[in-house]
């Protein structure tokens, strides 16, 4: 299991529409997650609200 998964602050009412998009819920930290293979701009409604830019987020 990974150390650097990305974390999303999805409110219950809309779980549907991330697991929809590929999201996964892990069960130890209670939060939604982006998988590995996923396209973390398809969930950006749902960063964390200090990331306004995923490249400056990850150090690219």
């Amino acid at each position: 299991m990974s150390n650097s998964r990305f974390y999303l602050s999805c409110p219950y009412s809309e779980k549907d529409e991330c697991k929809e998009l590929g999201g996964r819920w892990d069960n130890i930290e209670r939060k939604w997650f982006v998988p590995e293979d996923a396209n973390r701009d398809d969930f950006k409604q749902w960063w964390p609200g200090n990331v306004s830019d995923i490249n400056d987020f990850l150090g690219n």
